[in-house]
This record gives structure tokens, C-alpha cells and sequence, in this order.
């Protein structure tokens, strides 16, 4: 007859090394500009959006919006944009459907012309995003363009923020 015998601790630790790596899920992020900033009154701006996905997994855009100040109206996308679609206009704001797929790192660029008031002042626009497995900005990204006063006995050729014409006569 045989007997064992085992011999063992009542518990056993294992360690294995820790990986860390600094992780998010997809995060949009929304940088604006417009060209010129400052601009003459009913003149046409430039503006372009770069909405980002700084997280490490795949989202997707589903709307964008930009609410635009009185008096602006949409003109056209420029060819460098990434959409082609124009908006539709609801409620003084334009509005793009689609499904942007925004892989980590993916960068979708907006760029749209806008004729801006025959008001001289201060305006701004904001934008917002709707996403679906990504998280949008907490705030809209705003821009802002300055429509400044005609000068009197000029020509204005819209061409520069200084208001460079020819004197008329």
C-alpha cells in the first residue's frame, strides 16, 4: 500500500509583469478659422473646420452643424473640403448628414464659403458635432469674423483684411 503525501503552501502568488497604456475611446475634437477675419460688409469668408479624432478607437460623425450669426448665407464648399455635400439650412444653421467614419488620428476637413452682413460689427458662428461611438466637444468651436466700415472714396476689393482698392472718381 502507498501513501502520498503532497507539501504546498495554502496559497500561491503569481505575478506577472503590468502593462500600462494610456487609452481613450474616440474623442472629437473641433479646431476652426476663417480667411479673411476681417472682412468688408456683404463680403465672402473662408471657413474651415478640422474635426479630429484624438482617441485610440473608430467613431463616426453623424451630423454637423454650424449656426451661422443674422444675415450670413451659405455660398459654396471649396474643393480642398472633405465634404462635397452642400448643408441643408435649418433655423439659421447649416447642417451636414453623413456617416464619417473617424479613425484614430483621422482628420475630416469642412471648408465653405460664407457671405457675411452688410452690418459692420463683431459675429461669431459656433459648431457642433453628433457622433456615434465617439465623444463630441463638451462646448460648440466658435470662430469669429469682424465686418469692418467701407471707407469712403474707395473702390473696396474684398481682396485683404487692410480694405486695399482703387479711388473713384
Amino acid at each position: 500500500e502507498e501513501t502520498c503525501f503532497f507539501v504546498r503552501p495554502d496559497k500561491l502568488f503569481t505575478y506577472l509583469p503590468t502593462i500600462y497604456k494610456a487609452f481613450s475611446f474616440a474623442r472629437i475634437e473641433i479646431a476652426r478659422d476663417v480667411e479673411p477675419a476681417h472682412v468688408l460688409p456683404n463680403g465672402v469668408v473662408m471657413h474651415t473646420a478640422r474635426i479630429t479624432n484624438v482617441g485610440d478607437t473608430t467613431g463616426e460623425i453623424q451630423k454637423i452643424s454650424d449656426t451661422l450669426p443674422v444675415g450670413f448665407t451659405y455660398v459654396d464648399m471649396m474643393a480642398t473640403s472633405d465634404v462635397q455635400t452642400d448643408p441643408t439650412l435649418v433655423n439659421g444653421t447649416l447642417v451636414w448628414n453623413g456617416d464619417w467614419t473617424m479613425a484614430p488620428g483621422y482628420t475630416l476637413d469642412v471648408v465653405y464659403q460664407i457671405k457675411v452682413a452688410g452690418t459692420p460689427g463683431v459675429y461669431s458662428s459656433s459648431m457642433s458635432v453628433e457622433a456615434n461611438a465617439a465623444t463630441p466637444p463638451r462646448e460648440p468651436a466658435t470662430t469669429t469674423v469682424t465686418i469692418e466700415e467701407a471707407i469712403a472714396g474707395l473702390d473696396a476689393t474684398n481682396d485683404s483684411p487692410t480694405h486695399e482698392g482703387s479711388a473713384t472718381t
